[in-house]
């Protein structure tokens, strides 16, 4: 499983939008009994993560709203 948690802030209470993401290591198999991961590559999870997620915000905001957040949030 997967649990995501958004903070918009840091420690200083300055706008910092992050994610943090904890991932099991396993996983339940239809026979009900844990399959553990022995490895996953994390650079990779990264990555697929990061284009899913800019994906899903492009698909979802008007190319005019995506340029403001981007020069808000990249000055």
């Amino acid at each position: 499983g997967i649990v995501c948690v958004i903070h918009t802030f840091g420690r200083d209470l300055k706008w910092n939008p992050y994610v943090h993401v904890l991932v099991t290591e396993g996983a339940i198999r239809k026979d009900n009994h844990w399959q553990p991961i022995k490895y996953f590559h994390y650079e990779m999870l990264r990555k697929r993560w990061q284009h899913l997620l800019l994906k899903s915000l492009k698909e979802a905001m008007p190319k005019n709203k995506r340029i403001i957040l981007v020069k808000t949030l990249y000055r």
